[in-house]
């Protein structure tokens, strides 16, 4: 009974810290795009897109892999194995972050001679904030794991938006209020920051603690685990990547293929449409460990658990789904008028984000019982048809074809998802790593 009542104060208080956070998210989005013009924000959006993206690619799906292996270790006090696995991966992300930070500097020098673009050295500074992102979301990923979801979410729901209003009221303070290199130096300060605080709240209270108090002899006696760490969290790289592809996409697409303005009707109508999302993922990543406990000795009461998540998701999105659409014109017209004629794209983009996010509990019960192969196939091959279509449509239907294939390959995602999560009870009894 305990922890029951433990575990609907967790949740709730997430959920709670999800809706917040996003609220004050969306406001500080507000207050960035009426502060500045679409150009500058187009080109904030855009760098702010790609760091999404390349953060997938620096965390390496260890994040997940967190998710697979770090509860089944505490349900056995296996502390050797669990200490072992947080400096790998720990270390893994910190080294790849600086590696593709690297990568991503010098094909915009590349760019930069070639065209001559301002907003290319723009980009180039954001790109400095990577390893801050890549680490702050795999801390934050792993804090369901050592019951601290609340704080670290909290860092960076509030944390975050509260640097960006600060800093843009600072910037127009000192006078410079028309820079968007101005604004992605603001980016990465408030990165850093977010990285600083999820270091307070989860590195040096729980990771830190146990990598003191671990015994670093023979470390070659965990190679076998460190292949299975590797080989799981190859497997999950690519489904990261798929991932964040799928949901950040469009905005990149539409700032190569257009221009920064029409990059920042995409990027809002996402934002707007991730406000659907917030509440699914709270209730899935309080779901994950447990729907990984439950593969390992109780895999009886794996599928109740499951659906409990799925029913849980759905009677949240549809009323959500409801007032985002009734009330889009609103919405958008909170970011300047000039956004207001993307209304069509919101409703397209919110359809998209209700079927993605059907399919939140069956990503994470694939992971559990170590079918992670077939997220892969679900993921990627949606997210592919998506760059695709996307990519093509773009030319003739513009902004609107981005927004028609999110809708069309979200709904196929979420059928790949719920079929695979199906197959998964009939041919998985409980996997132990």
């Amino acid at each position: 009974m305990k922890r029951r009542v433990s575990l609907i104060w967790t949740t709730g208080g997430l959920i709670a810290v999800r809706l917040g956070g996003a609220g004050l998210a969306f406001a500080s989005q507000v207050w960035l795009a009426n502060h500045y013009s679409p150009s500058i924000y187009g080109t904030y959006a855009f760098s702010w897109s790609v760091l999404l993206l390349a953060s997938a690619v620096a965390e390496r799906g260890i994040g997940s892999t967190a998710l697979r292996f770090i509860p089944i270790y505490q349900e056995k006090k296996n502390i050797d194995l669990l200490s072992a696995f947080l400096l790998w991966s720990n270390r893994a992300v910190l080294r790849t972050g600086f590696f593709v930070t690297a990568l991503l500097l010098g094909i915009s020098g590349v760019v930069f001679l070639v065209s001559f673009d301002r907003n290319v050295l723009s980009f180039s500074l954001a790109c400095f904030g990577l390893s801050f992102l890549a680490l702050a979301m795999y801390h934050m990923t792993i804090s369901t794991c050592f019951d601290s979801a609340i704080p670290a979410f909290l860092v960076y729901q509030v944390g975050m938006p509260l640097s960006l209003v600060v800093g843009s009221i600072i910037l127009t303070a000192i006078g410079d209020t028309n820079s968007p290199f101005a604004l992605c130096g603001l980016l990465v300060a408030a990165l850093a920051i977010i990285y600083w605080g999820e270091q307070v709240v989860i590195k040096r209270r729980f990771v830190k603690p146990l990598l003191n108090n671990w015994n670093r002899r023979d470390t070659r006696r965990y190679g076998k685990q460190k292949d299975q760490w590797r080989r799981v969290s190859a497997s999950l790289l690519l489904t990261r990547i798929s991932e964040v592809t799928y949901y950040h996409a469009g905005t990149t697409i539409a700032g190569i293929a257009l221009t920064p303005d029409t990059a920042s009707a995409i990027f809002i109508t996402n934002r707007i449409a991730d406000l659907l999302t917030t509440v699914g993922f709270g209730i899935s990543f309080i779901s994950a460990p447990r729907l990984a406990r439950r593969s390992v000795n109780e895999s009886r009461l794996l599928k109740r658990e499951y659906r409990l998540a799925l029913f849980a998701v759905l009677g949240a999105f549809l009323p959500c789904a409801s007032g985002l659409i009734l009330f889009n014109e609103w919405l958008l017209g909170l970011f300047g008028q000039n956004y207001v004629t993307a209304s069509p794209l919101l409703i397209f983009f919110v359809a998209g984000s209700f079927f993605s996010g059907l399919g939140m509990p069956a990503q994470y019960l694939l992971v559990a019982t170590g079918n992670h192969q077939n997220l892969l196939i679900s993921i990627s091959v949606s997210s592919v048809l998506y760059v695709l279509l996307a990519s093509l449509l773009i030319w003739d239907y513009g902004n609107l074809g981005i927004a028609f294939s999110f809708t069309i390959t979200s709904a196929m995602r979420m059928i790949l998802l719920l079929f695979f999560a199906k197959r998964s009870f009939k041919t998985s009894n409980g996997t132990k790593p």
